[in-house]
């Protein structure tokens, strides 16, 4: 049995965020768990990822605690402000 990494995605809404969602959905050892948009926070996954097969809405923002993996897909002032913690 395949252990399925969980992934989340802050920023998932941006080219390069949405760019990462397709390529984690195709990966077999991957299970996109959370994804995250300031300005699409509480709208379906499906709005925007209507090829995927996505349950739930983006969050405002991720729940670390919850992913094996979180890939940061913010501007550069944002996300090193959230890396930091």
């Amino acid at each position: 049995m395949t252990k399925h990494v969980r992934a989340a995605v802050a920023g998932a809404n941006g080219y390069a965020g949405m760019t990462l969602v397709h390529l984690l959905a195709r990966h077999p050892d991957v299970a996109i768990e959370q994804l995250s948009s300031r300005s699409l926070a509480g709208k379906p996954l499906a709005s925007t990822f209507p090829l995927l097969s996505l349950e739930g809405d983006f969050l405002s923002e991720v729940d670390a605690s919850k992913a094996d993996v979180v890939f940061s897909c913010l501007p550069h002032n944002v996300g090193a402000a959230k890396a930091a913690g």
